[in-house]
């Protein structure tokens, strides 16, 4: 059975645990409890890579604090582990635990967030003052045109934008290459039908500072994680602001590469999806829209969903789900990311500038007439080996699961088996699940992005 990776605590403090359960963070990384050191050292030894971390407390018993640690030291001696103190107990630093390799040590009472903290995995989250801040540096007057690169900014689709009754970001309006408009100042109240005003003049993206990129992502999160769970926001909205976020977030770590926040980011945005996902029942025309707008979505956005329902109609578990096979589907194509690709081997030479951030911008490129010899076997080689690049340069984060890791290794097994043969002796079998949703998505992509009548999917399909 697959587990979720998290944080295991051995302690037997009753009252401490249901403070730690109040905590609003306590979702966001699964936490396992063992009230002895036995059921703690047995935990560990049938899930020995499942742990960020573990986190004994001095007063453990049966056995005792040091002949735990000297017994998850023989079971995974790359585990970090940390001492819990308290005000009974405090620690009183020895050579005999130097000795034994612990990481630190952490006193009651803590937060969620310390945990993640000690393990590196902290998330910071959206800070209003601070984005303020950010986008008062940006001085522009509103509706006074200015000229900028492009590379300053980045898109937001209107239908997709996310916003609250004051808007916290400068948003722009591009109105040819390098040259914008600001329609709307930080802090000003968000004006509806000044923005209705522009979708009617057929303008499809906003813009904000490529600097607040990170801030964005931020409160995408937050509001998500709110919106998802309401009764009031319909499910063609939810859906929508979910893909947005994924989709910003993707862009990001193809521009600048991967963090280990991206990847808590991904968990929660794969969490928030099977929310939504799970809500939808086999009577729900939201179905219908939900496929025709996965055609307007970046690919690996649309390949994360299909995964996602797949999983549900298969009922494999949410925990597995989110933080393993979903988080695999919205990374699968990282070894295009051109941060990652400068890592490779490769020479780019043949390529120019030009670079490619999926294999479905690979593939139609490999096809097109005006693509000579050279470049396409630079091409072919980048696509033999996306998987192979992305799943290397994945290994060196902590936060990503060894499994997530195999499953986007073999996601392309079935069409270059040959290739894999040389390489490895078998694939996950959820890599499977990934190549499926690959064709599903390129046959939305590739019948209905093009034609005027979008609606037509409902028929085609369902």
């Amino acid at each position: 059975m697959m587990s979720t990776k998290g944080f295991l605590i051995i302690d037997d403090d009753e009252d401490f645990y249901n403070i730690l359960r109040e905590d609003s963070n306590y979702d966001e990384i699964p936490i396992s409890i063992a009230r002895e050191g036995s059921i703690g050292i047995g935990y560990v030894q049938k899930n020995p890579d499942s742990l960020y971390a573990v986190f004994v407390s001095l007063d453990a018993m049966r056995p005792d604090c040091l002949s735990i640690v000297k017994a998850l030291i023989l079971v995974n001696p790359l585990l970090p582990i940390f001492f819990i103190e308290s005000m009974r107990t405090p620690l009183v630093p020895s050579s005999k635990d130097q000795n034994l390799a612990v990481k630190g040590s952490i006193c009651k009472p803590f937060k969620v967030s310390n945990l993640h903290e000690k393990a590196h995995l902290q998330i910071n989250f959206y800070n209003s003052d601070e984005a303020m801040n950010l986008s008062s540096k940006y001085n522009e007057d509103v509706d006074l045109e200015f000229e900028e690169t492009d590379s300053g900014f980045f898109a937001l689709r209107v239908a997709q934008f996310l916003s609250g009754s004051n808007s916290i970001f400068d948003i722009y309006v591009k109105l040819r290459e390098n040259k914008y408009i600001k329609i709307l100042e930080s802090g000003d109240r968000f004006d509806l039908k000044r923005l209705n005003n522009y979708i009617d003049k057929g303008v499809k993206y906003l813009y904000i500072r490529i600097s607040l990129r990170d801030s964005y992502v931020k409160y995408c999160d937050s509001l998500n994680q709110k919106i998802v769970k309401s009764k009031k926001v319909n499910l063609d909205k939810k859906f929508g602001l979910l893909f947005n976020q994924a989709e910003i977030m993707l862009t990001k770590v193809s521009d600048l590469g991967v963090s280990n926040e991206d990847i808590l980011y991904s968990q929660r945005y794969i969490k928030n999806t099977l929310h939504a996902i799970n809500s939808l029942s086999d009577k729900d025309n939201v179905i219908k829209g939900l496929l025709s707008n996965l055609a307007d979505f970046d690919h690996s956005t649309s390949v994360s969903v299909f995964v996602a329902l797949l999983a549900k109609d298969m009922s494999l578990e949410a925990d597995s789900l989110h933080s393993i096979l979903g988080v695999a589907a919205i990374f699968h194509d990282i070894g295009f990311a051109e941060e990652i690709q400068k890592k490779s081997e490769l020479d780019y030479s043949d390529l120019g500038k030009k670079r490619y951030s999926n294999e479905e911008e690979v593939l139609e490129r490999i096809k097109d007439k005006k693509c000579f010899a050279k470049e396409k076997n630079t091409l072919t080689k980048i696509y033999e080996d996306h998987a192979f690049v992305g799943a290397s340069y994945l290994s060196e984060f902590t936060s990503m699961n060894p499994v997530s890791i195999q499953i986007i290794q073999g996601h392309h097994y079935v069409e270059h088996r040959d290739v894999y043969l040389t390489k490895y002796s078998s694939v996950h079998p959820l890599s499977h699940l990934i190549e499926i949703a690959n064709e599903l998505v390129f046959y939305l992509e590739s019948k209905y992005l093009r034609e005027p009548n979008r609606e037509s999917i409902s028929k085609s399909l369902l």
